[in-house]
């Protein structure tokens, strides 16, 4: 199992440091990787918008301190992963005076709708008038944020270079940002990343935002891509207590997808589900029992902390709370220890961690959905979720909450 753990980088103080003095809670955490949003030089907190594709945020490290907690992650046995952003850069990065060339213009508003979470308030469309060079350039998330042309091949030249840099630094691995708006069409953007991914030969693990559809055109050419669908289904049939609506998106989900608990662009889980401490736990037990080999856990969803989405995000995007973690450690009905609990037991078996999706059913009459995971020895577990007051088979019942069982059934293959 690759299980990522996600960072917000952008409020973090003297972020590398942290990291090196937690190791342990990440090892605690069966932790394979840690996606570090970005920490480059850039105009705003989140980093999204950089200006110095090789300049640290003076607030969050040195270089380094970056590359020695590389070090100690890489002795831990945990790699590093670097959110790239390969589609904008911000208004002020010296390219966009210097080098319009890397840019995508027209001479025309185009009616290119503005991407979803876009920043700015004032446009609904993605094309913004340049007074420079009395041109329209597309910028699907801010005006702030112009797209590069990712048709130019300085540009291209550039990515790979920035890619190998930080590579050499220390990074394994990379999730890249937004691969739906790299170009105006799809079958483009699907090329440049496959391309790219021919270039920088290590794992990827992209954001594509969108349907079953797109998102298998993007999960076809890189490693990964996030299972945006799965997670929101997951996440409505938790506060709802109605599990059945999963079994579509689990017929459709593909095996090499990467189910998350949230992310830095939604709300918290804990406040999408009202707080309420079962309901984290099951929909927590429930993530990680239907990925497929990968998982990415947003930091602090393993303690429930909330928060709603504002104008910039940063109610979901706090500093890393030690001593809540600590509290919750040291608690023994807390919603960590829940969490260890399951991780410990799903790391166990291997067909409960890396097996793939094979049948799910939904019997209707007990109100209960269960899914086939199988690895290719043949191996196969079924996991149950059934109402606890029905008359049901709770002989391998793992856990319990809201009303609700967790049942499972490992099956050996026949020699």
């Amino acid at each position: 199992m690759k299980r990522v753990y996600q960072i917000f980088s952008g409020t973090q103080k003297n972020l590398f440091k942290q990291i090196v003095d937690h190791i342990g809670y990440f090892k605690s955490l069966h932790v394979t990787d840690i996606w570090f949003t970005p920490f480059i030089e850039s105009p705003s907190y989140h980093g999204y918008d950089c200006t110095d594709f090789f300049k640290i945020k003076e607030e969050i490290g040195t270089m380094k301190e970056f590359e020695d907690m590389c070090k100690k992650l890489h002795e831990h046995e945990i790699g590093v992963m670097f959110d790239l952003v390969p589609c904008h850069v911000s208004n002020q990065h010296r390219w966009f005076k210097e080098h319009p060339e890397y840019f995508i213009w027209s001479d025309e508003k185009r009616g290119t709708q503005k991407a979803y979470g876009n920043l700015d308030q004032s446009s609904e469309n993605a094309w913004h008038w340049s007074e420079e060079h009395k041109k329209y350039y597309y910028a699907p998330f801010s005006q702030y944020m112009p797209s590069l042309n990712l048709d130019n091949e300085e540009v291209r030249k550039m990515l790979v270079f920035t890619a190998r840099f930080w590579m050499n630094k220390g990074v394994d691995s990379f999730r890249l940002d937004a691969i739906i708006h790299s170009h105006l069409n799809m079958s483009d953007s699907v090329k440049f990343f496959e391309w790219f991914r021919e270039q920088v030969p290590v794992y990827m693990v992209g954001e594509a935002w969108s349907d079953y559809y797109t998102i298998g055109r993007y999960s076809s050419v890189i490693d990964s891509c996030f299972d945006f669908p799965l997670q929101g289904n997951l996440t409505w049939s938790t506060r709802n207590l109605d599990f059945l609506g999963l079994a579509g998106d689990l017929n459709r989900t593909f095996s090499n997808l990467t189910l998350f608990t949230s992310n830095h662009d939604m709300d918290r889980i804990g406040e999408v589900l009202g707080q309420d401490e079962e309901k984290i736990k099951l929909y927590l037990w429930l993530n990680l029992l239907f990925a497929q080999g990968q998982h990415c856990l947003y930091y602090m969803d393993e303690v429930g902390i909330g928060g709603t989405k504002c104008m910039d995000d940063i109610n979901v995007r706090p500093e890393i709370d030690w001593d809540l973690i600590c509290k919750q450690m040291f608690t023994p009905d807390s919603i960590l220890r829940e969490y260890l609990r399951a991780v410990r037991l799903i790391d166990k078996y291997e067909v409960l961690s890396d097996g793939k999706i094979v049948r799910v059913e939904c019997q209707y009459e007990y109100q209960r959905l269960a899914i086939y995971k199988e690895l290719e020895d043949g191996t196969r577990v079924k996991i149950k979720v059934q109402p606890s007051n029905k008359n049901l088979d709770k002989a391998y019942t793992v856990a319990s909450f809201c009303g609700y069982d967790i049942v499972i059934a490992i099956h050996q293959p026949v020699l």
